[in-house]
């Protein structure tokens, strides 16, 4: 359950386990590295603007004291460090902390939305229109040849990353299509046997990733200058740089480097 807490009921709630949002990423405990701090430590050291509780655990955000025992880290790398029964908490508490950002102003009449009491919704304060969490519904294709696997890299990555063939899916399209299209326009390469590995929901900003593998079935590289800055064949004991997990993207290029 989800809701809004007003100050009069901080009281109740001041040794809930709480994360700390700043405009610059998570605060972390210096001592312990963990984005798990306790409310009452944190409101010390925080001017809070706003307060959710979720699942038991509270989003917090506002600005940092510069004397507070915290640092603060970016979210991805705050997820890649959490132990992995943390990673959806951290994970719904982003998408939480994306949609409040997003969206405070009314498309129909401009005026301000707050959050509704006790719902994943933001409601106009003058229409009353509502509006809700979006997801951007993506896939994902590692693409095997024999022994080797496609991977690429668009300009914005990390120097020296590759991962496997991505896009959004467009409107009237299953996961499927979007599938071979992506790899048909990224990289000019035809595809077959296309299995389903799995799905991740991954809040940088809204997007909801569906993985598959495929097999290679013909083409030549040819790759779109404006999407990617180089794809090849990797063998799998010779591999560039990779996404770090939890991605998916790493999950998936991890299962099959595993089989």
């Amino acid at each position: 359950m989800r809701k809004i807490l007003e100050s009069s009921e901080f009281k109740k709630i001041k040794h809930h386990r709480t994360l700390f949002f700043s405009s610059n990423g998570i605060c972390l405990d210096k001592n312990n590295d963990t984005p798990f701090i306790s409310f009452e430590h944190g409101l010390s050291y925080f001017n809070i603007q706003s307060v959710i509780e979720d699942d038991n655990t509270l989003i917090v955000q506002g600005i940092l004291s510069p004397d507070a025992p915290f640092h603060i880290i970016s979210s991805k790398d705050c997820l890649r460090n959490v132990p992995h029964t943390d990673q959806n908490i951290l994970l719904r508490a982003i998408h939480l902390v994306e949609l409040d950002s997003r969206t405070n102003h009314c498309t129909i009449c401009s005026g301000i939305l707050r959050f509704v009491r006790d719902a994943a919704e933001k409601k106009c304060s003058l229409c009353t229109k509502s509006f809700f969490p979006s997801l951007s519904p993506a896939v994902m294709v590692l693409i095997q040849r024999e022994k080797d696997i496609l991977l690429a890299r668009s300009p914005h990555f990390t120097p020296g990353m590759y991962i496997a063939i991505a896009g959004f899916i467009d409107i009237g399209e299953s996961a499927e299509a979007a599938a071979i299209r992506e790899v048909r326009e990224e990289v000019g390469l035809k595809i077959c046997n296309l299995k389903y590995f799995c799905t991740q929901s991954w809040p940088f900003p809204s997007s909801f990733m569906i993985a598959f593998t495929a097999e290679y079935d013909g083409g030549e590289i040819c790759m779109d200058p404006l999407e990617i800055e180089d794809a090849r064949w990797f063998a799998k004991d010779k591999l560039p740089d990779l996404p770090p997990m939890p991605s998916i993207a790493r999950t998936l290029i991890e299962s099959v480097l595993s089989s």
